[in-house]
């Protein structure tokens, strides 16, 4: 899929819905400030919607392939269905750079938006990208950098950086996998998977700030299983408002059965007659 027609799968076509979903992700609604919003963790603020469409669009169709913006040199990677459906990487030479957009960043990136993508990302592909762009680049690169966020410095640093970042991902697509196939619901899943050391204590770029472990767990399984979880009453579950008129019903009753249980248990400890033994029985059955 090319990137016109990844931005109208993803932007136009279900744009009313996940407008709404995007502003519980980013909570552009809040008043500016430390009591509201102050950032999205990937990048400063929602942008203002807008349209804007370049005539004369600079195509990537290889990897290795060279190009030149502006007189600015680079080489690209392509790195397809990794963050984003439609994704490159590219290295600058005349700055021993890499940038790599959000496919290596400095938190842990989201599996599944929230603000809803037609397609989980399989961002388990990262583990391909990723060492390629080191194979590729890595005796040159001095800097990483992600479209979002601030640079790392350091030939030896980048390597770790990266390295970090793709063994994230591996990870929780690996051990996301294992429990599933021993049968756990994504509920499970996402409270069960924990990070080993080496990639939690002390690794602040993993952290869950723009995306998180639970649900980055429960998208990798919807990437695979999609919704059902193998629970068979779930399988045509009731809607909300049905459900919680239900919930209420039942609790209503629940309330009464107790209170008759109540009034019955008073009521026979004072019997002293087979008439009375008999009302409490039936009365019983009832509740």
């Amino acid at each position: 899929m090319g990137f016109a027609e990844a931005a109208v799968a993803e932007n136009v076509i279900a744009g009313n819905v996940m407008g709404r979903h995007a502003s519980y992700m980013y909570g552009n609604l809040l008043p500016k400030g430390p009591g509201g919003q102050i950032e999205t963790a990937a990048f400063a603020k929602q942008r203002p919607r807008h349209s804007r469409r370049d005539n004369r669009p600079t195509s990537c169709e290889k990897t290795g392939q060279k190009v030149v913006l502006d007189g600015v040199e680079m080489t690209c990677i392509l790195a397809p269905d990794s963050e984003a459906p439609s994704e490159c990487l590219f290295h600058l030479p005349r700055q021993s750079a890499v940038c790599a957009p959000k496919d290596a960043t400095h938190t842990m990136h989201n599996l599944y938006t929230l603000r809803a993508r037609g397609q989980v990302p399989r961002r388990v592909e990262m583990v391909k990208y990723l060492p390629k762009a080191l194979d590729i680049f890595g005796a040159e690169m001095e800097v990483v950098f992600a479209s979002p966020h601030w640079q790392t410095w350091d030939h030896e640093h980048c390597g770790v950086f990266l390295a970090s970042q793709r063994d994230l991902f591996r990870f929780i697509h690996d051990q996301t996998l294992q429990v599933a196939n021993q049968g756990m619901t994504p509920l499970d899943i996402g409270e069960q998977i924990k990070l080993p050391e080496s990639l939690d204590r002390g690794v602040w770029r993993n952290r869950g700030y723009y995306g998180s472990l639970y649900h980055n767990a429960r998208a990798q399984y919807g990437f695979y299983l999609c919704w059902f979880a193998g629970v068979p009453p779930t399988l045509h579950s009731l809607p909300p408002t049905e459900a919680g008129k239900r919930k209420r019903a039942d609790s209503i009753q629940a309330g009464r059965s107790q209170r008759q249980r109540e009034a019955h248990g008073q009521i026979i400890s004072k019997v002293k007659s087979r008439r009375e033994s008999l009302l409490c029985e039936k009365g019983a059955d009832a509740a």
